[in-house]
């Protein structure tokens, strides 16, 4: 069964590393943006221009109809290399898949422990101040106060004469 759970994770550290390697070709390509107004702005001039090559008539001169032939093509040259251009906000979201698939990557590359939960906490102890801890321990408890540590300080407060665990709780 441990063997069955290991091919899956060869698996899942492979797929993971595609998936990197994938946003960060598609990151890497994106060298130039457009806005959508850049976009709508090449539109409207290439649809000018197209209207004007559409409405050439025979009694247009050749000098009128060439002019407008290159602006026509200038205009469709621009269009085209500026329609696929990606937004900023999709370069963007480019930049957060690659994040996100880096993460990822990393992660799944990180050794695994064997287990999956957090760390339990210490277990706590609770008793009375004898001595007040403020010049030793630089902790602000009076004498007779009762307070709560984890087992370690505790049990450190209580050898160094400062601190009385009651066994109680």
């Amino acid at each position: 069964m441990s063997k069955k759970s290991t091919n899956t994770s060869a698996v899942s550290v492979d797929v993971l590393k595609s998936n990197f390697e994938t946003a960060e070709a598609a990151l890497n390509a994106i060298t130039e943006t457009a806005s959508v107004e850049e976009k709508e702005a090449a539109q409207k001039v290439f649809d000018d221009a197209k209207l004007a090559l559409d409405s050439l008539t025979d009694i247009s001169t050749p000098e009128d109809k060439e002019t407008i032939q290159t602006t026509f093509e200038t205009a469709e040259s621009a269009l085209n290399a500026i329609k696929d251009l990606p937004t900023p906000e999709e370069k963007q979201a480019a930049q957060t898949a690659f994040d996100e698939a880096k993460l990822a990557y990393e992660t799944a590359l990180k050794p695994n422990t064997g287990s999956t939960t957090s760390k339990p906490k210490d277990k706590m102890l609770k008793g009375k101040f004898i001595v007040s801890p403020t010049g030793r321990f630089n902790l602000g408890y009076n004498v007779g106060e009762e307070a709560e540590f984890p087992e370690l300080q505790a049990r450190e407060l209580d050898e160094a004469g400062y601190f009385k665990i009651d066994n109680n709780a």
